[in-house]
């Protein structure tokens, strides 16, 4: 849904921001790592049940 001038409301969507200090993990190592702990396929609503 769409608020006023276009805009979307922030219960509409989720955003982290993710901050390291190593410089090993770079953001490529990141999204390896959320990709690696997503359930699979992430489009599958019945992954994302808590048991």
């Amino acid at each position: 849904m769409v608020g006023q001038a276009g805009h979307r409301r922030p219960e509409e969507f989720l955003s982290w921001v993710i901050e390291s200090q190593s410089p090993d993990f770079t953001p490529a190592a990141c999204a390896q790592w959320l990709e690696a702990r997503l359930p699979t396929p992430v489009g599958d609503l019945a992954g994302w049940e808590l048991e």
